[in-house]
């Protein structure tokens, strides 16, 4: 398989490259208007964090959110 990199954005989005050639694989979207913090990519499986105390999971293959999950407060 290729090398494949997450990068967060101000836009809510997260975008998945190829770092072989540089190439835009996925645009994932799918969150409210608050900014991705951080982002993992693992089997398949895309995973970032928001500052809306947000945790949301896409399917790489589908493009498609399949898990959201809200932060408790303290």
């Amino acid at each position: 398989g290729a090398d494949l990199l997450a990068t967060g954005s101000a836009d809510s989005t997260v975008k998945v490259w190829d770092t072989a050639t540089g190439t835009l694989r996925a645009t994932l979207r799918g969150g409210g208007s608050n900014a991705v913090l951080s982002c993992d990519i693992c089997n398949g499986v895309v995973v970032a964090g928001g500052s809306d105390k947000t945790c949301r999971v896409w399917n790489l293959k589908t493009q498609r959110m399949v898990r959201l999950e809200r932060m408790e407060k303290d």
